[in-house]
């Protein structure tokens, strides 16, 4: 147990239960992460690989510029609506989905979790999907006029590692708080910005 401090990164399991805010720079691979914190917050400052297992406990961690990947044969277990990543920074989130399979990318803003659920078709390839957030909706997708109505006050954005192969079903979630002005659940539908313009 350590407030701060250094030490070496080679393939071992943390457990973060400080009250304060915490940070995290690795060079190594954590073989298990456990978020366990009543209060504060965990940040990375540098990329950060998690081989088998990040788990919630209590408390979330906020990816920020720097990119969390989960080996392909880990996970991550028990976020929900108040442990979960904040995913609002140019860092992703990136996780193998496999061909015929569907992985959960527990994500959110600072204060509403927004999790996406990637299920490739069995005729896809396996890829690493890579996903971060945006706190808005933009009329240019990343970026000009930010909508104020009929929409999600957020963004996904959702790439993959290897262009080409995946044909996907996305799944978004949000909590109602993050639901503008007028906008109506059982008219909704999802939209892709590409070739500068909007696809519905």
């Amino acid at each position: 147990l350590m407030s701060g401090g250094t030490f070496n990164n080679t393939n071992i399991s943390i457990v973060m239960n400080g009250t304060a805010n915490q940070d995290i720079s690795s060079t190594g691979a954590f073989k298990n992460l456990t978020i366990n914190k009543a209060s504060g917050l965990i940040t990375l400052s540098s990329n950060t690989t998690i081989s088998t297992a990040l788990n919630f406990v209590s408390g979330k961690i906020s990816i920020g510029n720097s990119n969390l990947t989960i080996g392909n044969s880990g996970a991550i277990n028990n976020a929900n609506a108040t442990n979960y990543i904040i995913a609002t920074g140019n860092g992703t989130l990136n996780q193998q989905v496999l061909a015929g399979g569907s992985k959960v990318f527990p994500v959110g803003l600072s204060d509403a979790y927004a999790p996406a659920t990637i299920a490739l078709t069995a005729g896809s390839v396996t890829d690493i999907m890579n996903l971060r957030m945006l706190a808005a909706p933009y009329h240019g997708g990343l970026s000009g006029d930010v909508a104020s109505n009929y929409a999600v006050n957020a963004t996904w954005l959702i790439s993959e590692t290897v262009t080409g192969g995946s044909d996907a079903s996305i799944t978004l979630q949000w909590p109602l708080t993050l639901e503008l002005p007028g906008f109506n659940r059982t008219l909704s539908r999802l939209a892709h910005y590409t070739a500068g313009a909007w696809e519905f």
